[in-house]
C-alpha cells in the first residue's frame, strides 16, 4: 500500500505553492534592492565602465564627411614660430575657408585677452564679421552642479560666464558653452545642454555650429522632458538634462594623411594642419558646404584642452567633434530613464529568481552564466547597432544575487542532508552499540523498539517477532506508547496491524498510510473499531536471508520540536530500515547465540550434576551458590558480561572436585590434614580443567579463588583484599553461606540465624566487607520469595552446631 493518492497530490501542491511563495518573495526582495542601489547611483560607477568597454568595443558611430577639422599640431606651431599663434593668421584661415564655401566654422579656440599686436584684433574680428558663420566659445570656471536647487527649468544655473573679448563678441552670431561634466572617476561623458546665467542660455557649441550649418533659427529649438526637439530631430537628455556624449575614436575615425587623396573617404573625418589652411594648400572643394572644427591638438599648450574620456586621454576638439557629428547624423546615445530601467529591473530580477530557484547547482550555474552572456552581448548589440545603453550592472549584479542565494540554498540544503544524514548515522551506531550490550535475547525486543521510537518520535510503536519456525506466525514481543495515547489508541492499532501483518511478511514490503481512514476503505469490513485515533503508519519487515523475522509498526508520527502529528516520509523509512537492518542481522546473531549458550550451559550443568552426584549432601549446591552469587551482582549493578561470567564461575567453582577421590568427598568424619590438602587441591586443579577451553578464560579467576580470604590467609595464592577477584570474592560468600545452611557427611546444617551471624562477624576477615552488605541486602530481599536459596534455608528443619573455629570451614 503507497500513500493515499489525493493526500499525496493535495500535500505536494501546498509544498509547490509554499516554494513558489517563498521563491517569489526572495525575487521581489532582491528586485527591490538591487532597484535601490540604481536609484541611489550605487551601481553607477561600475556601469559607467561597461559603458566604456562598449565605445571600445565599437569604435566608432557613423562618421559623417561633412565635417572637418583643423588642428593646430606641434609642427604648426614649430612652422609658425611660436605660441601662442598670432591672430592674422587666424583671419587667413577665416578668409580662406570664407572662400572655400564653408558653411560653418566653430572654434575651439578662446579669445579672451588682446593679441601682441591690436591691428591684428581689428583684422580678425573683420573677418569673424564678414564671413557671419563663426561660432566661438564661452565656458563657466566653476563646476556645473546639476543638482536640482541650481536649475531653473530645464537649464543649469551658471554663476559665471566667461566670453571671449567684446571686439569678437559683436563680431559674431553665435556662441557657444564647452563645459562638461566630469564623473566620479574623471572621464567626460556628457555635457550640459543648457547653461543659464543673467537672463540668457547658452546651448553647447557644438550646437549653436551645427545651426549654423543648418540654418535653423534658435526659435525652432523646443524642449520637451528629457529632450530637444529642433525640427524633426530629437535629441535625448538625461534625468539631469544633460547630453550623454557619442565618442568617436580619433585614432581611428579621423584621417590624418590624405593630402594626396583626390576624394574623401566616407568612413573617416578629414583632418587639416592650421598652417596648411593658412598657407591655402587644401583645396577649396574640401571645405565647400562643410562644417569646419578649429582647435588646439599639441601637448604642453599653455590651456591645452585634454579631456578623459572611454578612450583615455583625447583632445577637446575631438570631443567637440564627436558632438557635432552626432547633430550631423542625428545619432545619439538613448538611455531609459531611471523609471523604466528600474520596472525592466524589478520584472528581470523576478524572473530570474522564478527561474533557477528550481535548478540544480550545475544548472544553475549553467543557465546563469548563459543568461548573463546573452544579456551582456544583447546589450553590446544594441550600443554598436543603435547607440543604445541598456543597463548591463544592475541585470548581472541581480543574476549574481540569484546565484548567490541559490548557492546558499543549495549548500544549506546539502548541510542540512549532511547533518540529517550524520544524525541518522549517530542513531544507527548509537542503536548498533546498544545491541552490543545486549546478552539476553530476551532484551533485544525492548532495546529495540526503545532505539527506533527515539529515533523517530511517534505516539506508538510495536515489534512483532517470529513464533518458532513458524515464519507467518507473529507475536507482539515490545510496545511503547507516548504518555496519555495507550488508552483507545492500543486497541485500534492491535487490530489494524494485526490485520496487515500477514501481508507484510508475505510481501516483505513496506507499508506507509499518512491517511489510514482513507487507504483501508476498501476494506473497512474486516476492521471492527472506527480507526477514529489512527492517522498515519509506518510498517516495514526486519527481513534476514530473505527471511521475515520481525515486523516494526510506528503509528502517528510526531514532529521532533513541535510535538505536533505530522506525515512519514520517505526519509522516515529510509532511516527505519536502515535501523531494523543493523537490528534484525543483530536479533538473528543473539538469538543464534543464546542458542549456543544455552546449549553451553546445559552441557555445564551436565557437567554440576556430575559431581554434584558423587555427593547426595552437595546435590544442588552449584544451583544455590550461582542463584545467591547472580542476586549479589544485580544487586551490585554489574554489567551483563560481569553477570553472565559471574554465572559460569558460580557453576563451575567446584569443578575441580571431578579429581578428588569419592573417599574424600564422602568422608562422613572430619578430614584429617592430608585430606584436608587434598581437598584445597580443588580450585587448582579446576583451574587446570578450564584452562584448555577458551571460552572459559574469563571465568578461571572465579573457580581458582574462591577460596582466598579476605584476610590473605586464604589458598591456593594467599591472596589479600581486592587483590582477590570480585568473582572469587562474591561466590565465597555465596559458598560459605550455602555450605553452613546444607547437610554435609561430617555434620548437619547449621541454623540460617547462626549462618548469617557467622558471615558478618568474618567480613572483613575472611569477606570483602562491601559485598556482605549486598548479601545482607539480597537475604532481605529474597528470604521470603518462594524457592530461592534464602527460603530453601528457611524451610528445612533448624538444628544448631557449635563451630569453635575462628572461621566458617566451606571446602566441601
Amino acid at each position: 500500500m503507497d500513500i493515499n493518492a489525493h493526500k499525496k497530490k493535495q500535500a505536494l501542491a501546498h509544498n509547490t505553492r509554499l516554494q513558489y511563495i517563498r521563491d517569489l518573495t526572495i525575487s521581489i526582495v532582491i528586485g527591490i534592492i538591487i532597484a535601490i542601489f540604481f536609484n541611489f547611483h550605487v551601481l553607477d560607477k561600475i556601469e559607467a565602465i561597461t559603458v566604456d568597454w562598449r565605445f571600445r568595443l565599437r569604435q566608432n558611430p557613423t562618421l559623417n564627411p561633412n565635417l572637418v577639422i583643423i588642428g593646430i599640431t606641434k609642427e604648426c606651431i614649430d612652422k609658425i614660430g611660436g605660441y601662442p599663434i598670432p591672430r592674422d593668421l587666424y583671419s587667413k584661415v577665416v578668409d580662406n575657408l570664407t572662400k572655400a564655401g564653408a558653411k560653418s566654422i566653430c572654434f575651439d579656440v578662446f579669445f579672451d585677452l588682446p593679441g601682441a599686436q591690436v591691428e591684428n584684433d581689428q583684422i580678425l574680428a573683420k573677418s569673424f564679421k564678414t564671413a557671419s558663420n563663426i561660432t566661438l566659445p564661452v565656458f563657466t570656471p566653476q563646476k556645473v552642479n546639476t543638482s536640482s536647487k541650481n536649475k531653473l527649468g530645464n537649464m543649469i544655473v551658471a554663476d559665471l560666464i566667461r566670453q571671449n573679448m567684446p571686439l569678437y563678441t559683436r563680431s559674431i552670431e553665435h556662441q557657444g558653452h564647452i563645459n562638461a561634466i566630469p564623473d566620479s572617476d574623471g572621464k567626460i561623458r556628457r555635457i550640459p545642454f543648457m547653461l543659464y546665467n543673467n537672463n540668457t542660455i547658452y546651448y553647447p557649441m557644438s550646437f549653436e555650429a551645427f545651426l549654423e550649418y543648418r540654418g535653423i533659427d534658435k526659435t525652432e529649438v523646443h524642449f520637451g522632458k528629457h529632450s530637444v526637439v529642433v525640427r524633426d530631430m530629437v535629441i535625448p537628455l538625461d534625468e539631469d538634462n544633460c547630453l550623454p556624449i557619442n565618442y568617436f575614436n580619433p585614432e581611428t575615425a579621423i584621417d590624418f594623411m590624405h593630402l594626396d587623396l583626390p576624394d574623401f573617404s566616407v568612413d573617416t573625418i578629414r583632418f587639416y594642419s592650421f598652417s596648411d589652411v593658412v598657407d591655402n594648400k587644401i583645396p577649396a572643394k574640401n571645405f565647400a558646404n562643410k562644417i569646419v572644427l578649429i582647435g588646439q591638438t599639441s601637448h604642453g599648450l599653455t590651456n591645452a584642452d585634454e579631456c578623459v574620456t572611454p578612450f583615455d586621454i583625447i583632445f577637446g576638439l575631438f570631443l567637440q567633434g564627436s558632438l557635432i557629428n552626432s547633430y550631423l547624423n542625428n545619432e545619439f546615445i538613448h538611455r531609459w530613464n531611471r523609471l523604466y530601467s528600474t520596472f525592466l529591473i524589478f520584472i528581470f530580477s523576478i524572473l530570474i529568481g522564478l527561474g533557477i530557484s528550481k535548478l540544480n547547482f550545475f544548472k544553475t550555474t549553467l543557465v546563469s552564466t548563459l543568461i548573463a552572456s546573452l544579456y551582456s552581448f544583447l546589450a553590446i548589440y544594441l550600443f554598436i547597432k543603435f547607440n543604445f545603453i541598456l543597463e548591463i550592472v544592475p541585470i548581472i549584479f541581480a543574476i549574481f544575487l540569484h546565484f548567490a542565494i541559490n548557492l546558499v540554498k543549495k549548500l544549506q540544503d546539502a548541510f542540512s542532508v549532511i547533518l540529517k544524514k550524520d544524525e541518522e548515522l549517530g542513531i544507527i551506531n548509537k542503536v548498533g552499540e546498544r545491541i552490543l550490550d545486549i546478552c539476553e535475547v530476551s532484551d533485544t525486543p525492548s532495546l529495540i523498539i526503545e532505539n527506533i521510537f527515539e529515533a523517530l518520535p511517534a505516539e506508538a510503536a510495536l515489534l512483532y517477532i517470529k513464533q518458532d519456525d513458524d515464519h507467518h506466525s507473529m507475536i507482539r514481543k515490545g510496545e511503547i506508547f507516548k504518555e496519555d495515547c495507550e488508552l483507545g489508541l492500543k486497541k485500534e492499532l492491535i487490530e489494524v496491524v494485526d490485520h496487515l501483518k500477514c501481508t507484510l511478511v508475505t510481501t516483505q514490503r513496506p507499508i506507509v498510510m499518512n491517511d489510514v481512514g482513507a487507504s483501508i476503505t476498501a476494506e473497512s469490513s474486516l476492521i471492527s473499531c472506527t480507526l477514529e485515533r489512527i492517522h498515519s503508519l509506518l510498517l516495514v519487515p526486519m527481513v534476514v536471508h530473505q527471511e521475515t523475522i520481525g515486523i516494526i509498526c510506528l503509528c502517528n508520527k510526531l514532529h521532533p520540536v513541535s510535538g505536533k502529528l505530522v506525515e512519514f516520509t520517505n526519509d522516515d523509512l529510509t532511516l527505519l530500515k536502515s535501523i531494523l537492518s543493523q537490528s534484525a542481522v543483530s536479533l538473528e546473531n543473539f538469538l543464534l547465540y543464546n542458542n549456543l549458550r544455552d546449549f553451553f550451559l546445559n552441557t555445564i550443568k551436565s557437567l554440576v550434576a556430575s559431581i554434584d552426584a558423587k555427593d547426595q549432601y552437595t546435590a544442588g549446591h552449584s544451583e544455590r551458590v550461582t542463584a545467591i552469587s547472580e542476586m549479589i551482582g544485580a544487586e551490585m549493578r554489574l554489567t551483563p558480561t560481569e553477570l553472565e561470567n559471574l554465572r559460569i564461575s558460580a557453576i563451575l567453582h567446584d569443578v575441580g572436585k571431578i579429581g578428588i577421590s569419592d573417599s574424600i568427598l564422602c568422608s562422613t568424619s572430619r578430614l584429617t590434614d592430608e585430606e584436608f590438602e587434598v581437598i584445597k587441591s580443588h580450585p587448582v586443579k579446576g583451574e587446570d580443567i578450564l584452562k584448555h577451553v577458551n571460552e572459559f578464560i574469563g571465568i578461571i579467576p572465579g573457580v581458582k579463588h574462591h577460596h582466598e580470604r579476605f584476610d590473605g590467609r586464604g589458598y591456593p595464592d594467599g591472596l589479600k583484599g581486592k587483590d582477590i577477584p570480585l568473582t572469587a570474592r562474591i561466590i565465597a560468600i555465596a559458598d560459605t553461606f550455602d555450605a553452613m545452611t546444607s547437610n554435609r557427611t561430617y555434620r548437619k546444617r547449621l541454623d540460617v540465624e547462626f549462618a548469617l551471624n557467622e558471615i558478618r562477624r568474618c567480613a572483613g576477615t575472611q569477606f570483602d566487607p562491601e559485598l556482605v552488605e549486598y548479601f545482607f541486602k539480597c537475604y532481605e530481599t529474597y528470604k521470603d520469595v518462594e524457592n530461592s536459596p534464602f527460603w530453601h534455608a528457611h524451610n528445612f528443619i533448624k538444628e544448631s552446631a557449635v563451630q569453635t573455629d575462628d572461621s566458617v570451614q566451606s571446602v566441601h
